[in-house]
């Protein structure tokens, strides 16, 4: 009858482990082959789960972060990175980028991690733009997007814009953007600086000169891209109304002064009741004092705002 395999040591349970890690405990590397033991990757192994479910993800990607933290355990030369880095902060992409599988790592030059399901990128990272996410390394939020200019993200201007609006969000803005990151526009063209010339800078530069502070949602963001791409100049953000006095009145989306014109995304945070008491509050405002509420949906983005754009015209024209 065989024996049962000798137990790893508390440490190595539940976690991605390599043949390295065995010598440092002084397992032998035949350890692996057990039943009890799967290979996750090249020299990556981890303890099968025994009975019952298999333990939960300790971090919600679509990429196997036990195979992550191994790598990054070997190379400290190595970050998450890209779109994985990324999908770690949580900044807002479009689905097919969600769901991107592959794990992204920087490395330095020279070294690569090629392995399935890992693409690697080599270049240095200053370590200013380093940080710890989850329990695992990899670039900050502000040096991801900037990483994210590089043609070979597949991310458009458009998707890249939402994401720099997203560093700079309302304070007041719930569920929007990093809560532990609050940067303004020179924090993001502070590091661009940093990083000097790279792949995608004209990209980046084209980014920073159209992001804008105090954005409230993605969806604001495509509009206001949106109205630019139509022609029309580009609208004031998160600006505060005032009467003929000069008093204050309410904060919205976007505006043209000039013109008395506010736009307002309708979105799913418009549906709360709350949300929709400050609506029809800021309405009869804009009705009271002569201002004209455009209210754009998900799908007026998708028509290219063909039914917003006449009545935008409209008001243009009448104000002479």
């Amino acid at each position: 009858m065989a024996r049962p395999p000798l137990p790893l040591p508390p440490h190595l349970h539940g976690v991605v482990f390599t043949l390295d890690d065995l010598d440092d405990v002084g397992v032998s590397r035949h350890r692996v082959r057990a039943a009890d033991v799967e290979r996750v990757g090249r020299g990556l192994f981890r303890l099968r789960p025994q009975g019952g479910p298999a333990p939960a993800r300790a971090v919600d990607v679509p990429w196997d972060a036990g195979v992550a933290a191994a790598l990054l355990r070997d190379r400290l030369d190595a970050a998450v990175s890209d779109v994985s880095a990324a999908q770690l902060h949580g900044l807002p992409l479009p689905p097919w980028a969600e769901a991107d599988a592959r794990l992204h790592v920087t490395a330095a030059r020279g070294h690569r991690i090629d392995r399935p399901g890992v693409r690697t990128r080599r270049r240095p990272v200053d370590r200013r733009h380093l940080v710890t996410r989850r329990g695992l390394r990899c670039t900050s939020p502000v040096r991801t997007l900037w990483d994210l200019c590089a043609p070979s993200s597949g991310l458009t201007l458009e998707d890249l814009v939402v994401v720099a609006d997203a560093l700079m969000p309302q304070e007041w803005v719930e569920g929007f953007g990093l809560g532990e990151v609050r940067v303004g526009r020179r924090d993001l063209t502070a590091v661009l600086e940093q990083m000097g010339r790279f792949r995608g800078v004209r990209r980046a530069r084209e980014v920073a000169a159209l992001m804008r502070e105090g954005v409230g949602s993605p969806q604001e963001t495509r509009t206001r891209l949106a109205l630019l791409d139509a022609g029309l100049p580009v609208p004031e953000v998160a600006a505060v109304l005032t009467d003929d006095d000069g008093v204050a009145g309410p904060t919205v989306d976007l505006a043209y002064p000039q013109w008395r014109i506010v736009i307002q995304y309708e979105g799913a945070r418009h549906r709360s009741v709350r949300q929709q008491e400050r609506d029809v509050e800021r309405d009869r405002w804009c009705e009271r004092h002569g201002w004209l509420v455009v209210k754009v949906t998900a799908r007026d983005l998708r028509d290219g705002l063909r039914h917003v754009l006449p009545i935008l015209h409209a008001r243009i024209a009448g104000c002479g």
